[in-house]
């Protein structure tokens, strides 16, 4: 593997570890994510020499039909390349644990072009 490659496989891996742990907190909010998912799509964009920069956090309240999405890929003049939107894990329960293999799932990203 390459040292690109490692360092991505070192990143998923961090994110994986920290959103189990994440999702283990009973309190854990969509926006409690926002951060390891920051941290991994900007290990991507760096590996890929893309000139995005990742925004998380510009979910608001519905105002007139319209909401933001939760983080944004954009350039530095704020165009927006990909929205995306953040949605809790499935809560694993006490007997599910020891099979984390099958039943730990990370955040979940969905991504969308921009409109």
């Amino acid at each position: 593997m390459s040292g690109q490659a490692d360092h991505l496989t070192v990143e998923a891996a961090r994110y994986v570890v920290e959103t189990r742990q994440l999702s283990d907190i009973g309190s854990s909010t969509e926006k409690t994510f926002y951060p390891a998912i920051r941290d991994l799509i900007a290990a991507i964009l760096r590996a890929q020499n893309l000139p995005f920069e990742v925004r998380t956090g510009t979910s608001e309240s519905k105002q007139a039909g319209t909401e933001r999405p939760d983080f944004i890929l954009a350039d530095s003049g704020l165009f927006a390349g990909v929205f995306g939107e953040v949605k809790n894990p499935m809560k694993r329960s006490k007997t599910s644990r020891l099979r984390l293999s099958e039943t730990t799932r990370p955040a979940a990203i969905s991504t969308g072009p921009a409109r």
